[in-house]
């Protein structure tokens, strides 16, 4: 589907699924991820269940962006979607406000694949 319109069409209607290949994968592990993570990002994600997730950004304390993340919450991990171009720079930014907190971020040895669900029937579609 490369009409503008009918893309529209689906993400208003019905459910537009989308990859996402310029993305690459970040794992964040330990007890305090959710809470961690929640204070370097601009969304509330230490709420966030498994099998649940968000769009956010990661800023400096100025407000300066620094990298765009989908964030996707795992039973024993957290899952980050980032420019994968950037991913190892973006990595080192935020693995130095790592000082107490029982976490850790490591790149997986096997790649994901990062597909997006638009639109009020995306759950149903991801679902079937």
């Amino acid at each position: 589907m490369h009409d503008v319109e009918a893309q529209i069409e689906a993400i208003e209607k019905a459910a537009l699924i989308r990859p996402m290949p310029e993305l690459g994968t970040v794992e964040v592990r330990g007890a305090d991820r959710l809470s961690w993570l929640a204070g370097m990002v601009t969304q509330h994600v230490a709420e966030l269940k498994p099998g649940e997730g968000r769009y956010a950004l990661h800023v400096t304390k100025t407000g300066r962006l620094v990298a765009e993340l989908w964030v996707a919450v795992l039973e024993d991990r957290v899952l980050l979607g980032l420019d994968h171009e950037r991913r190892d720079e973006i990595v080192g930014v935020m693995d130095r406000f790592l000082i107490m907190e029982d976490a850790e971020l490591t790149v997986p040895s096997e790649p994901h694949g990062w597909w997006l669900a638009h639109g009020p029937a995306a759950e149903a579609v991801v679902a079937a």
